[in-house]
């Protein structure tokens, strides 16, 4: 205590200088920052107390999961969105081949549904060449080949316009 007054007798204050200011410029001999530091992470009580340590491991590890949980439920929301629209395409590419296509030349009408199941095809035969990285791609194509089939019954039937989802085309005698 001694050091701290004679520290307040052999320095002048400035004008306007606040008491924490005017500590500031006087460095104790005590002990440095690094080891005032030090004290407050003893007080916190991780180093001094190895079940505290262990625990701050532990819950070190959780959070670095729970960094890759959140990363794989993010990838996992975008390979469903892609995998829906794609589907999606195949889907309409179907219906629209059997109102407009099917009724104007059977030729085209074969050949969208073999270029359908082709490229559903290729994108299953991309994603087996590394199947441990790809595997939904692979699933991609065979879904993507189903829901062309199911487009192709879909449209078959002509739900749709039973439904009164689309209108009947004014060149179909038999749906009007």
């Amino acid at each position: 205590m001694t050091e701290f007054e004679d520290h307040v007798r052999r320095m002048p204050w400035n004008v306007g200088e606040t008491p924490h200011d005017h500590a500031a410029q006087w460095y104790s001999t005590e002990d440095s920052p690094a080891s005032k530091a030090q004290k407050l992470k003893k007080l916190k009580g991780t180093s001094g107390d190895k079940l505290m340590g262990e625990a701050t491991k532990i819950k070190g590890q959780l959070m670095k999961w729970v960094r890759e949980d959140e990363k794989a439920k993010a990838w996992a929301a975008i390979h469903a969105v892609i995998m829906s629209l794609s589907c999606m395409v195949f889907f309409i590419t179907m219906t629209i081949m059997w109102f407009h296509v099917y009724h104007k030349s059977f030729g085209w009408s074969v050949f969208i549904f073999v270029l359908c199941l082709a490229v559903s095809a290729g994108i299953a035969f991309y994603g087996s060449k590394k199947r441990d990285q790809r595997l939904w791609i692979v699933i991609l194509g065979l879904m993507c080949a189903l829901v062309t089939f199911i487009g192709l019954v879909f449209g078959f039937f002509h739900v749709l316009p039973a439904l009164g989802l689309l209108p009947a085309l004014p060149g179909n005698a038999y749906l009007q």
